[in-house]
């Protein structure tokens, strides 16, 4: 299996306040004094002000509970994940129309649409995605043999590219390319991974399928 490689470490999540809280919350509260400074500036007065602030920080806190939720959804899923199945690598991938597409061109498991919060499993059998966070049904499954390459890649998004990987599987038919972008940095680690924790996760998998395909132990 082909990678491209820099190392580096990637990070964990704990339980607690999500990472990156402090930041949001920062800046949060910088943004309604800013807005009410622009307001007095210009006449405005509290009681015609008030309706902006209100709605801002309902705003703000819809924001921050959200992506909570989200960060605690792929977290408490592959732990899940970890504690049942024991496998060599999770990574928390999130449901994007790129990957629905190229997962509807493969086998799947009586499933016809891909869930929000999904895993990528690696393990001695090889790949596998799975459901979460609490059923971690098998979505669809690679051995390493069924694996040509994976590699990092700058995939599309709705604002701005991000960094991702491509893995290239080949079928009974054809060959298939299914791109992910892996999440598990910044706000509660709802955030694609650097370009360094993407190389050293492609290192991991690497290394992982060099040690499966011949016949070896778990590296």
């Amino acid at each position: 299996m082909e990678n491209q490689t820099h190392a580096s470490k990637a990070t964990g999540h704990k339980f607690g306040i999500p990472r990156g809280s402090s930041s949001i919350i920062v800046f949060g509260v910088g943004g309604v004094c800013l807005a009410l400074a622009q307001g007095f500036r210009q006449g405005g007065t509290w009681s015609a002000l008030s309706p902006i602030v209100i709605l801002v920080t309902i705003g703000l806190v819809a924001l921050y509970v959200s992506v909570s939720v989200l960060g605690i959804l792929f977290m408490v899923g592959s732990r899940g994940i970890k504690s049942r199945l024991q496998p060599d690598v999770v990574l928390n991938i999130a449901r994007r129309k790129d990957i629905e597409k190229a997962f509807a061109q493969i086998e799947r498991h009586g499933l016809q649409r891909l869930p929000f919060c999904f895993y990528l499993v690696a393990g001695k059998q090889g790949l596998s995605l799975r459901a979460g966070p609490s059923t971690y049904a098998v979505l669809t499954e690679f051995t390493w043999d069924q694996i040509e390459s994976i590699k990092s890649a700058l995939l599309p998004g709705p604002s701005r590219p991000s960094r991702g990987v491509i893995l290239s599987v080949s079928t009974d038919k054809k060959q298939v390319e299914l791109p992910f972008v892996i999440l598990g940095r910044g706000f509660a680690g709802t955030f694609p991974l650097s370009n360094r924790e993407i190389t050293s996760t492609l290192e991991r998998l690497s290394a992982l399928s060099k040690a499966y395909t011949s016949g070896g132990r778990r590296p």
